[in-house]
């Protein structure tokens, strides 16, 4: 197993009698892979196990995938509700401007007056906008839009989220 699994997707259920499987996407990233593309699948990072997406078709109510091997309704069952990961060297590489969610985790927030808000222990791939799941200095937990209302700006190579203080003093006061 490759170090730097990353989470890209759960497989939410099956489809039909030959083992298709309805498959939740965290991101983008699975649709811009070419297939097929080798994948790791259980329910956590230590209990994965190596398979391959031989073909992923987007469909309205998702995007519909078919595993090497997985033929049968039966082997669909058996992976539903798992995680599907990929080694973090198969992600295509991204512009500054760009990111993927893992590599907010950790990050620290500032205000745009300088003040350090806490740090980034989550990020929430919600219906109509992304979130950041940040932990206060004070241990408490907050959500921020990852909207330009909320974010001035994210600098992946200092590690560093600067949110707007008008923003702030509306969430935290």
């Amino acid at each position: 197993m490759p170090e730097g699994l990353i989470a890209v997707g759960k497989i939410l259920r099956t489809v039909g009698l030959e083992g298709l499987c309805v498959l939740e996407s965290f991101g983008k990233s699975l649709e811009l892979l070419e297939m097929p593309i080798e994948v790791w699948v259980g329910l956590d990072q230590q209990t994965a196990q190596k398979n391959t997406i031989e073909e992923i078709q987007s469909r309205p109510k998702g995007l519909v995938c078919r595993f090497k091997g997985i033929n049968d309704l039966q082997s669909a069952e058996k992976i539903k509700n798992h995680l599907v990961f990929i080694g973090s060297q198969q992600l295509p590489v991204l512009d500054q401007q760009h990111f993927y969610h893992f590599e907010l985790k950790g990050m620290k927030v500032y205000s745009e007056n300088n003040c350090q808000i806490g740090v980034v222990e989550e990020v929430f791939n919600f219906p109509t906008i992304d979130s950041l799941e940040i932990r206060r200095m004070d241990g408490e937990l907050v959500l921020v839009p990852m909207s330009d209302d909320s974010i001035v700006s994210i600098d992946k190579n200092k590690g560093l989220i600067i949110v707007r203080q008008d923003f702030l003093e509306e969430l935290l006061y």
